[in-house]
């Protein structure tokens, strides 16, 4: 990969979704790997939902359709209820329960 690609993918948005009662995947292990991907600086949203590991298409598609409008179109949507968030950028990660 040339150095262009390469640093293009690490400018790429990441969205990151975790439910909070995951037996699976511990809120201690997601929260690690953001931490972890924050300090690479990769521009991270990362959003916890009340549910396990599984897929809730009632909370979870509406956010991912608004966090993908706003980075495609540059569209901006109704709020949707806030669940329990994280929201990281680039270069400044904001308040975490990390």
């Amino acid at each position: 990969m040339n150095r262009n690609a390469a640093e293009g993918a690490w400018r790429t948005p990441w969205l990151l979704t975790h439910g909070i009662e995951d037996e699976i995947i511990t809120l201690r292990e997601i929260r690690a790997d953001v931490r972890e991907l924050g300090r690479g600086r990769v521009p991270l949203t990362y959003r916890e939902f009340s549910k396990g590991h599984d897929f809730d298409h009632d909370t979870e598609v509406p956010f991912i359709r608004e966090w993908l409008l706003e980075r495609v179109i540059g569209a901006k949507t109704p709020s949707l209820p806030k669940e329990r968030s994280l929201r990281r950028e680039p270069a400044s990660p904001e308040g975490s329960p990390l």
